[in-house]
């Protein structure tokens, strides 16, 4: 059980603390040293658990014992990638064709899915017990408060990070074990692309060799066909570098307009909340 408690899928990524635009950036990153190091704690019991039980297994298992490398163990590292996941739209996991799964963080996946990307808009406090003479009729969009209104930042929740499988070196599989594979990930709920880096690469080379050499551009060959298969479906096919490039630019926009729905109603709650509070003052006056 602890050797399979120590498999590196199985351990949980170290997650940001929650946060708001109006924290301070000291107390923000002791929340997340405190955070990190409650999660290096539970990472050394399990190191521990694990070595334990290989001293049990016998001499010969000691020589290897299992540890997580000092990368991991990095807080600026996970900094880093939390941050890159709170500004994407899409978060993209380059996989291995020959066995995308091994490859793939679940917990990555997850952590994408549930956290938010936001953007900074205006949110109302507490109204002041004086409100100023000009805060009447300064209810404005996204904050547009008077200054000394009792307006303050807040990251608002929006969609979650649209996330995709990029499967590489597909060149190495044969259509039907693509297909094989398509059927798992598609059970999974995983939105994957076939892609191959090669092929890639050796058409434009001959792309310029052609051009240098006042040729043709190549032609390339379609698919074998393979029965009860459809070689052009997206399950199989290899997208082109171009294909992909529009893939993840679409899934980007739609991504964009899901956030600006979002934001929309988030500004349009902050300016309910500051015509309350007008209208509140106005009654105290």
């Amino acid at each position: 059980e602890s050797d399979q408690a120590f498999e590196w899928h199985a351990l949980p990524m170290p997650q940001r603390p929650a946060w708001t635009a109006s924290d301070k950036t000291d107390e923000l990153e002791q929340r997340e040293t405190d955070s990190f190091l409650d999660w290096r704690r539970r990472l050394a019991l399990t190191e521990e658990s694990v070595w334990s039980a290989q001293e049990e297994a016998g001499p010969s298992n000691v020589l290897t014992r299992a540890k997580v490398t000092p990368y991991e163990k990095n807080l600026e590292v996970w900094r880093q990638l939390w941050r890159v996941v709170e500004r994407s739209d899409v978060l993209v996991q380059v996989v291995d064709a020959r066995q995308p799964l091994f490859y793939y963080s679940k917990e990555l996946h997850e952590y994408a899915r549930t956290h938010y990307r936001g953007r900074t808009v205006a949110r109302s406090e507490a109204a002041p017990a004086f409100p100023p003479p000009k805060a009447k009729g300064k209810k404005g969009k996204g904050g547009k408060a008077g200054k000394g209104s009792g307006m303050e930042t807040e990251r608002v929740p929006t969609e979650h990070v649209e996330r995709v499988m990029l499967i590489n070196k597909a060149d190495y599989l044969t259509t039907a074990q693509r297909a094989v594979w398509a059927d798992e990930l598609k059970s999974q709920g995983l939105r994957f692309v076939w892609f191959s880096a090669k092929d890639e690469q050796d058409k434009l080379n001959a792309a310029e060799r052609a051009e240098r050499d006042g040729l043709p551009p190549p032609t390339y060959p379609a698919p074998a066909k393979v029965a009860g298969i459809d070689e052009m479906s997206d399950d199989v096919r290899l997208r082109s570098r171009a294909e992909l490039m529009e893939l993840l630019q679409n899934l980007a926009v739609t991504a964009n307009k899901s956030q600006q729905r979002a934001m929309t109603k988030a500004e349009a709650e902050a300016e309910v909340e500051v015509e309350v509070e007008v209208n509140a003052a106005d009654d105290a006056e």
